[in-house]
């Protein structure tokens, strides 16, 4: 039953494809039935934001993570460059 309800309301043939999805894309318990929940009461709209917002946090994690990477490689080459003229950094 659950599972036509929600092939009216999405291009998923089942709640656990759904389900699954949102798990795979890191979506915390809340934030998983909340939009299920939605989802269910056809309010694709709130659904839709919610997709986005965790798109948008899980996007300003990877700037945060590439910043990081960026100070360790400028260390690294900064250490290998000392290490090869045998200069103090």
């Amino acid at each position: 039953m659950l599972d036509k309800e929600l092939s009216k309301h999405a291009c998923y043939c089942c709640y656990e494809d759904i389900r699954n999805n949102l798990i795979d894309a890191g979506c915390d318990e809340n934030t998983i039935e909340v939009c299920l929940e939605n989802l269910m009461i056809d309010n694709k709209a709130t659904f839709l934001n919610l997709l986005h917002q965790h798109r948008d946090n899980l996007l300003q994690n990877i700037h945060q993570k590439q910043k990081q990477l960026d100070c360790l490689d400028f260390l690294i080459c900064k250490l290998e460059k000392c290490e090869e003229g045998k200069k103090e950094f």
